[in-house]
């Protein structure tokens, strides 16, 4: 159990400032869970936190095998009819989850030998924030961010326990018991990443999922994520991550023309930090574009 890293989760949803909040990972993991127990699945009450945030549990089967084992997710279209027939047991129409994952994420050294992980969103109106713990039957248990301002817009009146059930799926960063921390940004770019092999599909948001449930080190991470094909969340946007460990790895991953490429680099924002002459010409296109 990771006693030695801290999250901080610094969320700012307005350009008023940054409201924090600061995460350990001593006890996450001190449940049902580490004794090998399955669980059905339940969700907590929401919690209300100061500045528009609140807190929530998920525990059981979040369904995150299942939608691997079928082939994935290689649309958002892909993603939402999965979660509606296998993990939120409704008919009612969704318009989307997610809209954007903007701003900018770091890693540094702590003054007690350990490491900081942060994250803020310079988004220009106030959202919902949710803070999710997730302990999963088959995973590790995780912490991550969400703004449920897009799941409550997409999907109408729907009760908490179905924004909880939605939110395992569209968080944009988080961190596991094994001090993996993992943000999806955006990338000025409106040329999509749809990798096109014999590989299973998935989209970047359920993407956070999968790495804060099955792996515990950057390197583990990189070797996963070459194992599926990587697809946008969205048709005009672009994506790529941030991944650190307990242990001070972390390195940014993106998507260059469809091929993914691992940087070491402590900070993240909204431009490729790749190099190359492919990488060159997509910064040319942005910029003409902008």
């Amino acid at each position: 159990m990771l006693v030695g890293i801290l999250a901080v989760v610094c969320v700012t949803f307005a350009s008023r400032g940054c409201s924090s909040v600061t995460l350990s990972y001593a006890t996450i993991g001190a449940d049902a869970n580490e004794a090998g127990e399955q669980q059905s699945a339940t969700t907590s009450g929401v919690y209300e936190l100061p500045d528009k945030f609140s807190m929530a549990t998920f525990t059981g089967d979040d369904k995150l095998d299942e939608l691997l084992a079928s082939g994935g997710a290689s649309s958002e279209k892909e993603l939402i009819s999965f979660l509606k027939d296998r993990v939120l047991g409704i008919d009612d129409k969704i318009d989307y989850l997610v809209s954007r994952a903007g701003c900018s994420t770091y890693q540094v050294a702590s003054s007690d030998g350990g490491y900081l992980y942060g994250r803020n969103y310079d988004f220009l109106a106030y959202g919902d924030g949710l803070i999710l713990t997730n302990r999963p039957n088959d995973g590790y248990p995780s912490i991550s961010t969400v703004d449920t301002t897009f799941i409550r817009q997409g999907i109408k009146n729907a009760p908490e326990s179905i924004i909880i059930k939605a939110a395992l799926y569209t968080p944009l960063d988080g961190m596991n018991e094994k001090g993996l921390c993992v943000s999806i940004l955006n990338i000025n770019d409106s040329d999509p990443t749809n990798q096109d092999t014999d590989k299973a599909d998935v989209i970047c948001t359920a993407v956070v999922r999968m790495l804060l449930d099955k792996a515990a080190t950057v390197d583990e991470a990189v070797e996963m994520l070459g194992e599926y094909n990587m697809h946008s969340m969205l048709e005009n946007r672009v994506q790529h991550f941030l991944i650190a460990d307990a242990e001070g790895n972390s390195v940014a991953v993106e998507w260059v023309n469809d091929d993914m490429v691992v940087v070491p680099s402590k900070v993240l924002t909204n431009f490729y930090i790749a190099e190359g002459e492919e990488v060159r010409d997509r910064h040319r296109a942005v910029a003409h574009a902008l």
